[in-house]
């Protein structure tokens, strides 16, 4: 498996990607999902600590040329800043493999077909860095939702969450189930709160979803409560109790639902 980083603009040394002298000048690294990659297990992440940045200067300055004609497409679109904010964009792919004898590719930006290979040390400590930082160690984001100002208790339903461990370099995941569904709903209706019809709904994540769904349940049915412009949903007219499910996807290995209830009056 190899790491490819690919210079889309004309390049001006390429150990240093662009820049003069990435020691002095790299702000900010940014690794977004290439739309045409499909891969649902991307997250976009960036760092800005020096230890962080010193990992991505040191896999590009130990590059080496490699020869040969060299094809292959690219998950994560990079973006460098320096500091008086001048960008410098790449392409990144990302190998999962992580062994001794891994190596990453640089990709030359003038010539794409050109290579340099990035030790398996650096490719390692490279995957080791992003990937910890697009998977969630501690468990899943907790939401936030209020309605009228006031916080709805929130039951979890079905999730699966994952991590990249350092240690055994591998990515760890757990899933789980809500309890039978009549203890739910005793759960749920026992904590369920009175608002006014029409009220208006809103969902917070510390970490935002790149999928974020709500439905009201009736009668063991999904019915899909669309979001307005302003990100927010609304209670409906009709007075009684409603149920609902919150349903979060962060990527492939990480989703999670969350349900509660409330009176409408």
């Amino acid at each position: 498996m190899l790491l490819a980083i690919y210079n889309h603009e004309a390049d001006n040394g390429l150990f240093h990607m662009g820049l003069k002298d990435p020691h002095d000048t790299i702000q900010k690294a940014t690794f977004a999902c290439n739309p045409t990659w499909k891969n649902d297990s991307c997250i976009e992440t960036s760092f800005t600590h020096p230890e962080d940045l010193q990992i991505i200067v040191d896999a590009i300055e130990h590059a080496k040329p490699v020869e040969g004609i060299l094809d292959m497409s690219t998950e994560y679109n990079v973006e460098l800043v320096d500091n008086d904010q001048t960008t410098h964009h790449y392409s990144l792919s990302l190998g999962f493999e992580h062994n001794a004898h891994t190596e990453g590719l640089l990709l030359d930006g003038a010539d794409s077909h050109q290579g340099y290979r990035i030790s398996s040390t650096d490719t390692n400590r490279l995957r080791d860095m992003i990937l910890q930082s697009t998977t969630f160690p501690e468990g899943l984001p907790e939401p936030t939702v209020q309605i009228s100002g006031t916080t709805i208790p929130l039951y979890s339903g079905a999730f699966c969450s994952s991590k990249w461990n350092p240690e055994t370099h591998q990515l760890e995941s757990i899933c789980g189930i809500p309890p039978a569904p009549d203890t739910l709903d005793q759960q749920i209706e026992g904590q369920a709160i009175s608002v006014a019809p029409s009220s208006q709904i809103k969902v917070d994540f510390p970490t935002k979803p790149a999928k974020i769904e709500l439905y009201m349940v009736k009668n063991g049915e999904h019915f899909p409560v669309e979001v307005d412009r302003s990100g927010r949903y609304t209670v409906p007219l009709e007075r009684g109790y409603a149920k609902y499910v919150l349903s979060a996807t962060w990527n492939k290995d990480n989703n999670s639902q969350y349900y509660f209830g409330v009176y409408i009056r």
